[in-house]
């Protein structure tokens, strides 16, 4: 019985691990970056927002662009929960700043930061599309970005290909400066 058990364990254990390292196998990389993440069930915040600030226009372009794609959990956890006061139409023009601070213009693999950060000694810079800078650094062996506020969010899930560029997966909202 004891054998059966453990056996049944290591086979749930295996099967969550594979869908946890496969939450985005429904992105292709034949599609653009706006049609993965609308048809991606944890980003939708970020499509809307994408949407209604009309960024996703931009961002349906040739590119290449590199966006770090933030989870529905990942704007709750920032936002303790308030993400719906975003989508707000008094607030597009603030939406339209936070979602601008997690693209970059270029497509920006791990590797390609972690090189960066290697020879900024630990930490680099990145401009992302609304100006402003990101630092980027390695904790522990996974990839940190720190936004202007102090906040930071890790990529969980990297180099997931599009079309147009990549998208990295982070667990939290960056926001740039006097949110």
């Amino acid at each position: 019985m004891k054998k059966i058990f453990s056996i049944i364990m290591v086979a749930l254990f295996a099967c969550g691990t594979a869908n946890a390292q496969n939450k985005n196998a429904a992105m292709a990389s034949s599609k653009k970056i706006t049609e993965n993440i609308a048809q991606t069930k944890e980003f939708s915040i970020l499509n809307d927002g994408l949407v209604s600030t009309g960024i996703a226009a931009k961002l349906s372009g040739k590119g290449p662009f590199t966006l770090f794609a933030v989870t529905n959990d990942g704007f709750d956890k920032t936002l303790h929960g308030t993400s719906g006061k975003l989508q707000h139409p008094d607030k597009r023009e603030l939406f339209s700043k936070i979602i601008n601070y997690h693209i970059v213009q270029g497509r920006l693999t791990a590797q390609d930061l972690k090189d960066k950060i290697a020879k900024g000694k630990g930490e680099t810079s990145i401009t992302a599309l609304n100006g402003e800078t990101l630092k980027v650094s390695l904790v522990n062996g996974k990839i940190v970005i720190k936004d202007a506020s102090g906040n930071s969010a890790t990529i969980v899930n990297a180099d997931v290909a599009q079309a147009n560029g990549l998208v990295h997966v982070v667990d939290a909202l960056l926001l740039p400066i006097a949110q």
